[in-house]
């Protein structure tokens, strides 16, 4: 399926891109985040995945998440114009996926989540629920 394929690429490159945000050149230079290609390039991604959320696989959605709240101190211009709807349609799709998590992804997902402090309470409870419920899953 191609739209599932793009959300996976998108998902992987938004992942790995927000990581390298806070880097600067090593011969000295502004952090990547400083060039205004960056905001551009995470609006554009987030479009594409916005429209196409419903088909992302679990793992791509916990990506996703972990890459707004990874840019999200990084891009304070695009927190409310771009970050917070995006993390707003992550948030529901987490609520309507909620059972297809694993635990590693649950715990990272309610970490980023509180990061932005962009978690409603429904989401809050059911992603508390399903941790509590999985919690004999975790491994030493």
């Amino acid at each position: 399926n191609d739209s599932k394929a793009n959300v996976r690429d998108v998902a992987e490159f938004l992942y790995a891109f927000a990581n390298a945000l806070s880097l600067s050149p090593l011969a000295g230079g502004s952090q990547l985040c400083q060039a205004a290609v960056c905001g551009e390039c995470i609006s554009a991604a987030a479009g594409v995945v916005r429209a196409q959320v419903h088909r992302a696989s679990p793992q791509d959605i916990a990506k996703l998440v972990g890459s707004v709240s990874t840019a999200w101190p990084l891009l304070p211009h695009l927190q409310q114009t771009v970050l917070k709807p995006f993390s707003g349609d992550l948030v529901q799709a987490v609520r309507f996926r909620h059972a297809d998590f694993n635990v590693q992804d649950l715990s990272l997902m309610t970490i980023a989540f509180t990061k932005m402090n962009n978690l409603d309470a429904l989401a809050a409870e059911v992603l508390s629920e399903q941790v509590l419920q999985k919690l004999p899953r975790f491994t030493d």
